[in-house]
């Protein structure tokens, strides 16, 4: 059966289930503020986090 996700993908959901649980924890609490965000609050958040990440 072939993959429904690209490799990219992949290696996040690989690198997700690295992390410890409380880490896990945190992303998954961003991933539905964002679900949940409108376009305004989104583009906010990915710039915010941008920032974090250094870039």
């Amino acid at each position: 059966m072939k993959s429904q996700f690209s490799i990219s993908a992949l290696s996040v959901l690989l690198a997700f289930v690295s992390l410890r649980k409380t880490e896990q924890d945190h992303i998954l609490a961003q991933v539905n503020k964002y679900l949940l965000a409108s376009p305004v609050q989104r583009r906010t958040m990915v710039k915010n986090w941008k920032v974090g990440a250094g870039n």
